[in-house]
């Protein structure tokens, strides 16, 4: 499996998967990646899959800037490794969805057949619905587990600051954290594109793609555990 069926798609294309959590303000029952396609000079949005897999050929950490705001976020490059299809998808920091990834894609020691898959899960002590996003590896059942547990003693990973909002309710500030998984992914990078050089080199288009990066707040911090 890699991006669903192929249905003639041309060997060596390139797609950009945008993850969709949200309609409007409202959590999806079932969070998707929406396909989009390079025509011409523009993106055209031609489907949308559940998942997605691939060899990870490249990282890349971004920080782009809203209303004076800096948004931290990480690209991935999957490269299928039967068609040379190659796909880009892109995973914002500000969400616990994409801090729960980052902490995922650390974890791994080998980079072939790398899977994201999106689900649905609950807050164990809310019991609250909010969508997620699996990393896995190759047939397994299992995911990858996460590189940093902030519950561990010791833990380098930084806590997150509390303080109190409007109406004196507890809000949270997950800079440090943000910036504890850029750095991360910065030095993991390093580590792919090493590996990827060892490699044989596979046919098809080389990883890059210049789509703009979009803000990613599909997920209220407040709600979930991580």
């Amino acid at each position: 499996m890699a991006l669903g069926k192929k249905n003639g798609r041309i060997e060596g294309k390139a797609f950009s998967l945008k993850l969709k959590l949200k309609e409007g303000t409202t959590f999806l029952e079932t969070p998707y990646f929406e396909i989009q396609e390079k025509q011409g000079d523009k993106y055209v949005v031609t489907g949308k899959e559940s998942d997605v897999s691939g060899d990870l050929i490249k990282v890349e950490t971004r920080v782009n800037e809203y209303e004076g705001a800096p948004i931290r976020s990480f690209k991935v490059a999957l490269r299928d490794s039967q068609t040379n299809e190659i796909y880009f998808t892109e995973f914002g920091l500000g969400s616990s969805v994409g801090r729960g990834v980052a902490n995922s894609v650390l974890n791994l020691t080998d980079f072939a057949d790398v899977q994201f898959g999106c689900y649905v899960t609950k807050n164990k002590e809310t019991q609250k619905k909010y969508p997620a996003v699996s990393v896995r590896q190759g047939n397994s059942d299992k995911t990858t587990g996460w590189k940093f547990n902030p519950k561990d003693e010791g833990s380098e990973m930084p806590s997150v600051r509390e303080f109190a909002g409007k109406g004196g309710k507890t809000e949270k500030d997950w800079t440090a954290v943000e910036e504890f998984f850029l750095a991360k992914l910065n030095a993991f990078a390093g580590v792919v594109d090493a590996a990827k050089a060892k490699a044989k080199p596979a046919s098809g288009p080389a990883p890059t793609e210049t789509q703009a990066s979009n803000k990613d707040d599909d997920n209220n911090d407040n709600d979930v555990p991580f």
